[in-house]
């Protein structure tokens, strides 16, 4: 139960800084944190990473609730004992359940942070 309940708080983390994102990014369009280095910019993602397999939202639903069935599977199973482990699969859980709800909600991902490359 407590891995649902880290979850859950970390969902909620994520869809209030999309909501932020949505506020106060969306007009502003970036910001530098370190220039030309990291910048918060909004973008609206209607793909996998990079914008890949754009508007095939059926594919993300369905991987992302597999992901979360499995990931559950594996941090109540006795085979992983490692916190490391256990932790990147609740981000790993959060990150794919926090987009699920972008995707019902809006139809597309919230993406904010934004890396540039030298």
């Amino acid at each position: 139960m407590i891995y649902e309940l880290i979850i859950i708080l970390l969902i909620g983390i994520d869809q209030i800084s999309k909501l932020l994102a949505l506020n106060y990014l969306k007009d502003i369009r970036s910001i530098p944190i370190i220039q030309n280095v990291f910048h918060l910019t909004y973008v609206e993602n209607r793909g996998a990473a990079f914008g890949m397999f754009q508007n095939n939202q059926i594919i993300f639903i369905v991987v992302a609730l597999i992901a979360s069935i499995v990931g559950l599977y594996a941090l109540h199973s006795k085979k992983i004992n490692s916190k490391i482990c256990k932790t990147s699969i609740m981000l790993i859980i959060a990150g794919a359940l926090g987009n699920l709800i972008d995707r019902i909600r809006l139809d597309f991902v919230v993406d904010y942070f934004d890396f540039v490359f030298i």
